[in-house]
């Protein structure tokens, strides 16, 4: 699979090269490694639980993003992000 293309269809509007959503998609990658456990997340990431909460449901509600349809892709497209940069989130 072309990662470009393959992140970009997973992440949908999170693949967006931007701050934001930068931190939506490192947020979803850390729940989704405990678990989808929101207070490991929040320890992991040292803020708020309801932070966290707040962008899990950004994420599922303002960018339609179905965590239980393609859970396996969700859980690793973050983690290819920041390894390889921004060149991945977006198919030239």
């Amino acid at each position: 699979m072309d990662s470009a293309s393959g992140d970009s269809i997973t992440l949908g509007e999170l693949a967006e090269d931007d701050r934001r959503r930068e931190l939506l998609r490192e947020t979803l990658r850390v729940l989704l490694s405990t678990h989808r456990s929101q207070s490991a997340t929040a320890d992991q990431l040292m803020m708020h639980r309801n932070t966290v909460h707040y962008r899990v449901q950004r994420a599922v509600d303002h960018h339609h993003l179905g965590l239980d349809a393609h859970a396996f892709d969700l859980h690793f497209a973050p983690m290819i992000c920041p390894r390889h940069g921004s060149k991945v989130l977006r198919r030239e």
